[in-house]
C-alpha cells in the first residue's frame, strides 16, 4: 500500500504510529512542522521529510506535477 493522498498519510501516523498529532510526529522524527505540513499538503516536497517516512516506513508517495505541465496537457485534451 502506498499512500498518495495528504489526509490519508496524516491518518497513517495518527493511527498506525500511534501519534496524536503531526507536531508530536514532527518532533519525534526531528523534522521541521511546518516542511511537514506542506509536504502533506503537496506544496513543497521536503528530501527532510522523505528520509523522516523512509525511517519511519510511512508508505507515502509524493508526487507532484508542475503546474504549467498539467496546464498544457489539459489544453490539448480539451
Amino acid at each position: 500500500m502506498i499512500i498518495i493522498n495528504g489526509d490519508e498519510c496524516k491518518d497513517f501516523i495518527c493511527i498506525t504510529l500511534r501519534m496524536k498529532t503531526l507536531a508530536k510526529f514532527a518532533r519525534e522524527a526531528d523534522v521541521n512542522y511546518d516542511y511537514l505540513s506542506k509536504s502533506l499538503n503537496g506544496q513543497h516536497s521536503y528530501t527532510e521529510i522523505r528520509e523522516a517516512f523512509k525511517k519511519w516506513n510511512v508508505p507515502y508517495k509524493m508526487d507532484r506535477i508542475p503546474r504549467s505541465y498539467s496546464k498544457r496537457r489539459s489544453r490539448r485534451a480539451a
